[in-house]
């Protein structure tokens, strides 16, 4: 669940690139892996029924974004990924010059959707 009026949006997984061929002992390089995309499987469940262009947030194109009257508070998108991961980053962009940025968002995770009850959604703490 995303409260957010943010253009685009993205949630990222960071992990570790396993190359063993190459014995370098210097910095390893890191995958952002975009699991909140199209191409990884992700879909829109559900959304603030003011949300106009919802699907574009899981785009990596930024020439398309979501929209929503300003008025509108309380807006959420409940993005569902095709597998289960551990989240180690979140990215949230806005790209939109002349739009009102995001003031405060907050992200829940649940591994079932539909929830049956609130307390099967977790606070991610961000």
């Amino acid at each position: 669940d995303n409260d957010n009026d943010d253009d685009t949006t993205d949630e990222a997984v960071t992990s570790e690139d396993e190359d063993d061929e190459e014995e370098d002992d210097g910095p390893r390089e890191k995958l952002l892996v975009d699991y909140a995309s199209k191409l990884a499987g992700a879909q829109i469940l559900e959304k603030s029924p003011s949300l106009k262009g919802a699907s574009n947030l899981l785009t990596g194109d930024i020439d398309r974004y979501a929209i929503a009257p300003c008025q509108d508070k309380k807006l959420y998108v409940v993005v569902g990924l095709s597998e289960d991961i551990l989240v180690k980053q979140i990215k949230l962009s806005n790209y939109e010059r002349y739009s009102s940025h995001v003031r405060e968002f907050q992200i829940l995770a649940s591994q079932e959707y539909p929830a049956p009850t609130a307390e099967y959604w977790a606070d991610l703490g961000v």
